[in-house]
């Protein structure tokens, strides 16, 4: 009589122990799921947040250095994979005929990758958003053209983009910028949009 209890209870024990251990198992995987999504979340949003690009236009920047009031600064956004938001501000600047983004390094006159502007008809003096738009694969020219949207984001990573504005009187760009990851921007010059915003004209890009 008390073997036939002492082998009821140690079935108990060995029944109940393994729903207990299946129990723990299932928390603990769940527990881990949960952890590996957070931190899947958190990177991804720590990823977003280094991906803005900026750049500080001045005249002193040209390759021949231009002598103007002019001055601007540009933010680029990475939203998706093939989407990258941009907004261009500019001062004390008239008879804007192109804004582009340039493959070259500071020293040097680049090819043009990305159009940001372009008009038959130069601009009056603007102060403030001049150009906004998103820059998808399909506005990449030049030796980036038919590339994906990674490799326009992969170069300005490396420092190897820039930003010139080009008027009437300065064909060749009168305030120019190195592109940079926000806060370690590669001209040095200071950045962020200007308080007065004028109205933002028609650009190229979707």
């Amino acid at each position: 009589m008390i073997s036939l209890f002492h082998n009821s209870a140690l079935r108990y024990v060995f029944r109940n122990h393994r729903k207990f251990l299946t129990y723990s198992l299932t928390v603990s995987i769940v527990i881990m799921m949960t952890m590996m999504i957070t931190t899947t979340g958190l990177a991804n949003a720590l990823t977003e947040e280094k991906s803005r690009f900026v750049a500080g236009l001045t005249g002193n920047q040209e390759m021949w250095p231009v002598e103007t009031n002019a001055s601007g600064s540009v933010s680029l956004i990475p939203m998706t994979s093939d989407k990258i938001l941009y907004k261009l501000n500019v001062t004390d600047i008239v008879n804007v005929t192109n804004a582009e983004i340039d493959l070259g390094k500071q020293d040097q006159n680049g090819t043009v990758i990305v159009t940001l502007f372009r008009s038959g008809s130069p601009s009056s003096q603007v102060k403030g958003l001049f150009a906004q738009g998103n820059i998808t694969s399909s506005n990449l020219r030049g030796p980036l053209e038919g590339k994906q949207l990674a490799e326009l984001v992969r170069i300005m990573s490396n420092g190897n983009t820039y930003v010139n504005v080009q008027t009437r009187h300065n064909p060749s760009g009168e305030v120019r910028g190195q592109i940079g990851l926000e806060g370690i921007d590669e001209s040095g010059t200071m950045l962020g949009e200007n308080k007065e915003k004028s109205q933002p004209l028609e650009t190229e890009v979707g």
